[in-house]
């Protein structure tokens, strides 16, 4: 039981607080080296070496299926070595494969929490209510300050925590017009919110359900990140096709369509509020949504974000053209600018095989979806990754890891029966 607490601790502190604990080093880089990430990836490797019934590596007992996700991991955690000893990257480049190993980490969290019997079942929901009512929380604090919903000197040290983390990380990174919550980033707020959203709908009961779903969706509005309201949408789409083709008979009818009925007013209230550029939604994001409308009938041109993020895409098939099999290091070094799309940035570090790996992960997870409840869970969290990688890089986020998880609990033999 110990050991289920001490993985949940460290993947709520990770997967919310890794971009507020760093070290500042002189590594000739970015100065900044995030703490959790490394703290996941040694209890990970404690659980493998200090287990003698192997309850971390249990996700490997499943051979077919295993197959299909942990390459993807295993290339990325490959490439940046590669880079390093072939193509002349500088040594701290080396430090790309934390993604990589974090992945396997929390597949290897996942493993051990299968074998925990009930315990993780018992505990799990508390955990996962806590942290999405404390992000939105914060989020909403964030917004009421900025927006001057509160007088100037009300959570000035929040305030304060959040300027001087973002200027660690790039002195012109600094966004105040959006909720970035305990991230530094909007849009990882937004994707946490997604995941949260569904992790909810899925992992909760009752009252703590239908509050930890209105906390994980407002957190979304606060992020105000399209990307992952589109994201979101399309696992509703996934969602809602499970639901006509599922027979299982632990489905609640009534439960099911409530929830439906909700996500579709929310998704057409949000429609409503970005075509007519009017505030039908609180906290007035209706203007923003309204440039994302207007990118689908008038062209990226009239939106500067989207403008920006496909002439990059463009500047990088370029870049691909001259290196085809990829960069084995992180592609960022040698294009010379920020990646907005994973899948674009697969590509360039890694080619067409590297791509497969993680189109193939994904794609499976996407394939679960008629497989109890941990299947479906993690199918619809499948299906938002895959749609907001295309334009942010959720693959790198902390929010991540609990797919991850998932998916490790779900080889370790527990997923697909239970619940």
């Amino acid at each position: 039981m110990c050991s289920v607490h001490v993985i949940l601790v460290c993947t709520v502190v990770y997967v919310l607080l890794s971009e507020r604990i760093f070290l500042t080093v002189a590594s000739g880089g970015r100065g900044v080296l995030q703490v959790m990430p490394l703290v996941v990836i040694v209890l990970a490797a404690a659980l493998v070496l200090l287990s003698r019934q192997r309850s971390g590596t249990r996700f490997l007992d499943r051979t077919g299926w295993w197959l299909m996700w942990v390459p993807y991991h295993l290339i990325a955690i490959l490439l940046p070595v590669l880079g390093f000893l072939f193509t002349g990257y500088p040594l701290r480049t080396v430090l790309s494969v934390v993604p990589g190993l974090l992945g396997v980490s929390f597949l290897i969290f996942g493993s051990w929490l299968a074998a925990s019997g009930g315990a993780v079942r018992r505990v799990g929901p508390k955990y996962l209510f806590v942290a999405i009512l404390a992000e939105f929380l914060f989020a909403s604090i964030q917004f009421a300050r900025t927006q001057g919903l509160v007088p100037a000197d009300t959570f000035t040290f929040l305030y304060e925590w959040d300027l001087s983390t973002q200027l660690s990380y790039s002195e012109r990174y600094l966004i105040t017009g959006r909720s970035v919550g305990t991230f530094v980033n909007p849009n990882n707020l937004g994707f946490w919110a997604v995941i949260a959203f569904w992790g909810a709908a899925y992992g909760l009961r009752g009252t703590l359900r239908a509050v930890a779903l209105l906390a994980a969706f407002g957190t979304l509005l606060l992020s105000q990140s399209r990307g992952s309201l589109l994201a979101l949408i399309f696992a509703v789409a996934v969602w809602l096709v499970s639901l006509a083709f599922s027979r299982d008979p632990s489905r609640r009818p009534t439960l099911d369509l409530a929830l439906a009925s909700l996500l579709l007013l929310v998704i057409a209230l949000t429609f409503v509020s970005a075509v007519w550029g009017t505030d039908y939604l609180p906290l007035r994001i209706g203007q923003r949504f309204a440039r994302g409308m207007a990118v689908v009938t008038g062209g990226v041109a009239m939106d500067e974000s989207a403008y920006g993020r496909v002439d990059a895409w463009r500047r990088a098939v370029d870049f691909y053209q001259q290196r085809p099999l990829g960069t084995l290091g992180e592609p960022q070094f040698l294009f010379g600018g920020f990646i907005d799309s994973d899948f674009v940035r697969i590509l360039l570090q890694g080619g067409p095989l590297f791509l497969a790996a993680a189109l193939v992960a994904i794609g499976t997870g996407v394939g679960l979806i008629g497989l109890g409840t941990l299947g479906r869970l993690i199918a619809v969290w499948s299906a938002a990754m895959a749609i907001n990688a295309m334009t942010a890089n959720p693959l790198s986020y902390g929010a991540a890891g609990l797919h991850w998880m998932a998916v490790g609990y779900y080889l370790a033999g527990k997923g697909s029966k239970r619940a």
